[in-house]
């Protein structure tokens, strides 16, 4: 990979830490404790600033690789992070969907593998977060409800499958429809780049 495309590449990693780091819950790490006395925990607001300030420094390498001046950044900045953020709900719902199915190269007896029922889904926890709270994140959480309730009728599992595909199908048209948005304002070598770290297809 070059360092061009390593720095496009870096756009949807922050935007995905961004939630991971607001989502640890304070004192879980054993040299956070031993720390406390010493040191403070920056709070939930300092951190998200701090992703913030990141996201623009990342942003701003992104506007010198693909070649555009701060002025045309303005127009393209809007349209490369709706791409990188319908992404990442799209990414985020897959991996708590494999999560959720287990691993298939297990050993016998755990959960996941040939002779052991799937692993149960945790039960989802509440967040204000706004990628936590989009209409696929949504409709996966209601479906994790469902497949939890052993007793749940045959109506409300179709329902919840049903309303989790549909969901998936438009976020997938979203997607397709925000990236053909910013194709419209990428000359062909900039396209290429994009295509080159997965922003595009």
């Amino acid at each position: 990979m070059t360092r061009r495309t390593l720095a496009l590449a870096l756009v949807g990693v922050v935007l995905g830490l961004g939630g991971l780091l607001m989502a640890q819950p304070a004192g879980n790490n054993p040299q956070d404790q031993g720390n406390r006395g010493t040191r403070q925990r920056p709070t939930a607001q300092e951190m998200q600033q701090r992703m913030e300030q990141m996201r623009d420094r990342v942003m701003d390498q992104a506007r010198t690789q693909l070649g555009f001046s701060e002025e045309e950044w303005k127009e393209v900045k809007p349209l490369y992070l709706k791409v990188a953020e319908i992404n990442r709900d799209l990414t985020r719902t897959n991996r708590g969907m494999m999560m959720m199915q287990g691993g298939r190269t297990r050993g016998p007896g755990q959960p996941g593998a040939d002779n052991a029922p799937p692993a149960q889904p945790q039960a989802p926890q509440a967040s204000t977060r706004p990628e936590d709270n989009t209409p696929l994140a949504l409709a996966r959480v209601k479906l994790d409800e469902v497949v939890r309730n052993e007793a749940a009728p045959a109506a409300e599992l179709q329902a919840a499958l049903d309303g989790y595909r549909a969901a998936r199908l438009q976020t997938q048209k979203d997607l397709d429809n925000a990236r053909q948005a910013l194709r419209e304002v990428l000359s062909l070598r900039q396209e290429a780049m994009l295509v080159s770290n997965g922003t595009l297809d």
